[in-house]
């Protein structure tokens, strides 16, 4: 078993829209074929955004890994664009979403990679995955899931049921263990000053142990000229360590945004399991 490294690429056009992600700059090698290695130990997962249109915007995002890895679902960065660029402001270098992970594969066999925008349609999203192959190092987790869903007003919970465009509903769990809850929101911005933060919790017949499982994300401000700003930012999701067990069963995400109506976050919520 060697280390290797490869990495895919494409737009993404269409809201809540599988893109498959076969091309590499002028090259389009399509899939991923899986070289002498026994296992994924890390994900890339980056954006860059080409606005079509000034006007405010939110959006976060997923990729869907399937074939020699299993069923994955991942989730990318979020984002936020704060309307007219009047100024230059319209400006942003991003770094990744690192996952490090343990997902045994088998050599020869193929690994498809789509990626999703979800929130609004922002005109066009690049998004590049990178895909690392018996690595130096490993995380613990062996499948990964997400939920997402917009929040529509301040200090109400939300249920996450939405994943590819499609509503899933809750988390579907057996004898696992939770090893890792990453949360987060991007926003459509409105004209401040306002300040929110952003809130998750976990709870369902699939916990082995009641519990309080809440999770700070982000926090979302804006200014009163916002709408008039071209800000654009994307961020990472906020990671925690765990260690929930869970059962056969469904695990519930709900979210809010708490303090004040920043505008329309979009949630993002990813388990990963071992």
């Amino acid at each position: 078993m060697v280390y290797d490294v490869v990495s895919r690429e494409n737009d993404i056009t269409a809201l809540d829209t599988a893109a498959n992600l076969t091309e590499l700059g002028a090259d389009s090698p399509s899939a991923i074929i899986v070289p002498d290695a026994s296992h994924i130990t890390e994900i890339r997962i980056g954006v860059s955004a080409d606005l079509t249109a000034d006007t405010l915007l939110g959006f976060s995002t997923g990729l869907h890994m399937f074939g020699s890895c299993g069923d994955q679902w991942l989730a990318g960065p979020v984002g936020a664009v704060g309307g007219t660029a009047t100024t230059s402001a319209g400006l942003k270098i991003s770094k990744p979403t690192v996952i490090f992970c343990n997902i045994p594969v088998k050599k020869g066999e193929q690994i498809n990679l789509q990626g999703f925008m979800h929130g609004e349609d922002v005109g066009s999203l690049r998004m590049m995955v990178t895909v690392v192959f018996d690595g130096p190092i490993a995380g613990p987790c062996s499948r990964f899931d997400y939920r997402e869903q917009d929040l529509a007003s301040a200090n109400t919970p939300v249920t996450l049921n939405t994943r590819g465009g499609v509503a899933e509903g809750d988390f579907k769990v057996s004898n696992e263990t939770i090893k890792e809850v990453y949360v987060g929101a991007g926003n459509k911005p409105v004209a401040g000053p306002l300040a929110a933060t952003t809130h998750f919790k976990l709870s369902g017949n699939g916990l082995r142990v009641a519990g309080n499982y809440d999770f700070q994300g982000n926090g979302l401000a804006t200014q009163d000229d916002i709408t008039a700003s071209g800000a654009l930012n994307i961020e990472d999701l906020v990671k925690y360590a765990t260690e929930i067990g869970v059962k056969e069963g469904q695990v519930r995400v709900q979210a809010q945004e708490v303090e004040d109506d920043v505008g329309t976050p979009y949630a993002m919520c990813m388990l990963g399991f071992a």
